[in-house]
């Protein structure tokens, strides 16, 4: 398994590389694009979450005998790197294997990253989405104004280290 990929088109934007760190998605987002991209049942894709089978080695592998470095690499296109109610130390330990391999990371998510924040650099990137969505159309992530909350916070230095922005779907993702 390769799990660190060059994103293409529009997605190309986020990151120089990728990845995909969960099998699945909690937040049933009524606009998630994931289960039709990974060609899976949308209901097996929202209730059957968990870290990809072997993700971890198999990313600090691929590290190694890529010598991927100096990368700008982008958690998570078709998941949230914090998926809501399910284990996250994969993603820690990820970040860590991109960190020690002299990478950044640019996070995405719709849930509370701040457990990680120690780990991040100057250069790199935490990220929220906001969508204006009511929260029925998105019943599985955390609320969109605790969302600003945490960002609010990261930007004012609570947190911090790294850069922060956010993410509003359909927009570029300029910073």
């Amino acid at each position: 398994m390769k799990p660190i990929y060059e994103p293409k088109g529009k997605a190309k934007e986020y990151g120089d590389l990728a990845i995909n760190l969960y099998t699945g998605c909690p937040h049933r987002c009524f606009y998630c694009f994931g289960p039709a991209v990974l060609h899976r049942d949308k209901e097996e894709f929202h209730s059957h979450v968990e870290s990809r089978m072997g993700i971890v080695e198999a990313v600090k592998m691929q590290l190694h005998s890529e010598q991927i470095t100096g990368k700008l690499i982008h958690l998570c296109f078709t998941c949230d790197p914090y998926p809501k109610g399910y284990d996250t130390f994969a993603t820690r330990e990820i970040i860590e294997a991109l960190k020690n391999s002299g990478n950044h990371v640019q996070i995405l998510t719709k849930n509370d990253g701040s457990r990680d924040f120690d780990l991040l650099d100057k250069d790199d990137w935490y990220g929220v989405t906001f969508t204006g969505a009511d929260h029925r159309q998105e019943p599985g992530a955390i609320i969109g104004w605790s969302r600003g909350r945490l960002s609010d916070g990261a930007a004012s230095g609570f947190w911090l280290r790294q850069r922060n922005w956010g993410s509003v779907p359909g927009y570029p993702a300029s910073r």
